[in-house]
């Protein structure tokens, strides 16, 4: 659920919406990892509109 039915110029149609998650990643050693991660909110078809918003991030730990 979201607060409100927009985030910015994107148009939700409804606050309830669904998240869609994807990622890769590769450990390096023992205490490093390195990844891609995707995001997507919409509210799938349910109500117009169905803008959503789709998040795209990389990342790197270190484990210390």
């Amino acid at each position: 659920m979201f607060s409100g039915t927009t985030a910015g110029d994107q148009k939700f149609g409804s606050s309830f919406n669904f998240e869609d998650r994807l990622g890769a990643g590769l450990k390096l050693g023992d205490t490093q990892r390195v990844g891609i991660r995707v995001i997507h909110y919409s509210n799938a078809g349910i109500q117009e509109p169905n803008d959503g918003i789709e998040s795209y991030s990389l990342f790197y730990s270190h484990q210390i």
